[in-house]
């Protein structure tokens, strides 16, 4: 048996692979990837009914932690995004940051998007880290990459009456 019980410490708080958001938080980030898009089977219920629903995961730069993350989230967050999206006002989610504020728990959560004002390209420490040649190299990356990509086939191989919805973008936007 290896040494993995002794010497891994899991992270807490902030600056895991995925982007949680708490009751009452607000957070800053930049979409940089096309939505990964996928079915999602919840957990069974007091009867045992489990319910499908498609879910969205982009890679992130979450602005306040400074560090690439995986978002995932809902249709209706996909819609909020895809509103902003075609708006002409906005446009494309990766040309500047949105701040995504969470209120409730469990079911009743809801998350709202405003965009921010800020449309400068992303810092040198970002471009560093997402850039597609780091992002080929860092196993940080490649690993949430996997997991965007690989969430598909994951929820086909589990279950095979799921199928994906799409394919998943091998490209980063071009910073």
């Amino acid at each position: 048996m290896s040494d993995i019980y002794k010497t891994h410490v899991p992270q807490s708080g902030g600056g895991g692979l995925y982007l949680k958001i708490t009751d009452g938080q607000t957070v800053k980030l930049r979409i940089v990837s096309e939505p990964a898009i996928f079915e999602s089977e919840s957990q069974p219920d007091e009867q045992g009914h489990t319910r499908i629903s498609t879910r969205y995961g982009w890679l992130v730069w979450n602005q306040d932690e400074q560090t690439p993350q995986i978002l995932q989230q809902s249709a209706t967050f996909f819609k909020q995004l895809a509103g902003l999206a075609q708006d002409d006002e906005y446009g494309d989610p990766t040309g500047y940051d949105i701040k995504v504020k969470r209120d409730g728990n469990g079911l009743d959560t809801t998350y709202m998007i405003t965009p921010s004002a800020n449309r400068d390209p992303l810092g040198a420490n970002a471009q560093k880290e997402l850039r597609l040649s780091t992002f080929l190299k860092n196993s940080r990356l490649r690993r949430m990459h996997s997991t965007l990509c690989g969430l598909m086939t994951l929820r086909t191989n589990q279950h095979q009456s799921l199928k994906p919805r799409t394919h998943c973008s091998r490209r980063l936007r071009r910073l």
